[in-house]
């Protein structure tokens, strides 16, 4: 990161047992901003975590294409998604704009 970075918002998100999958979002629309994970457990890139749409960032109709898809995803949309698994403790860093949803717990 440039020497000049610099945190201009910060918050929790919590996910308890039993959450919902969330539906697809971006955490904003600005560029050169980036949002950054530490997780408190480990997260299991199989069956929980966040799902990203790698460079969906770099698209200005992912977000509209990821919403009408919905949580009845087409199984060849599915494949093109990322499931990090993340050791807790560990930094996850992603572009503010990545298309990307919560997992159900």
């Amino acid at each position: 990161f440039p020497s000049h970075s610099r945190v201009i918002m910060s918050g929790a998100v919590v996910s308890r047992p039993g959450a919902d999958m969330q539906n697809f979002h971006v955490d904003g629309k600005m560029s050169g901003l980036y949002t950054l994970f530490i997780p408190l457990v480990d997260v299991d890139p199989d069956s929980d975590g966040t799902q990203f749409w790698p460079a969906s960032h770099l698209d200005e109709d992912a977000l509209s294409r990821a919403q009408r898809i919905g949580h009845d995803c087409d199984p060849d949309f599915l494949k093109t998604l990322e499931s990090p698994g993340c050791a807790a403790g560990s930094l996850l860093i992603f572009d503010y704009r990545v298309v990307h949803r919560g997992r159900k717990n």
